[in-house]
């Protein structure tokens, strides 16, 4: 019950600053075991969670809105624009820029 209710409260507050610590303290958990469970039931770390959900949100904007780059990797959650283009190439190898173009100019690259 407490990784579902993780991954609920990963889904709603990915874009604020949010951790394992964090969302331990909010299902009123140990942080150490939080982590250890979601670990197991989802093949994820509580962070690598957090990151690929905001990763997702990002590239969804990317497809779809006009917003800078910096203002789509703040709305997701990152307040490092380098870290987060590391993040985005680790996830979907192309920067965000051209994941941007490939999808505008239906050039689309299967990143997947």
């Amino acid at each position: 019950i407490a990784v579902a209710r993780a991954q609920e409260e990963i889904k709603l507050h990915f874009a604020e600053p949010i951790s394992r610590a964090t969302l331990s303290r909010k299902l009123h958990c140990n942080a150490d075991y939080l982590g250890r469970i979601f670990l197991i039931s989802s093949g994820l770390t509580v962070t690598a969670a957090i990151n690929r959900t905001r990763l997702e949100y990002a590239a969804k904007l990317l497809r779809g809105s006009t917003d800078s780059i910096k203002e789509i990797a703040r709305f997701a959650g990152f307040n490092d624009l380098s870290n987060f283009r590391r993040r985005f190439y680790d996830r979907y190898a192309v920067t965000p820029h051209v994941y941007r173009a490939s999808h505008r100019f239906g050039l689309h690259v299967n990143t997947e």
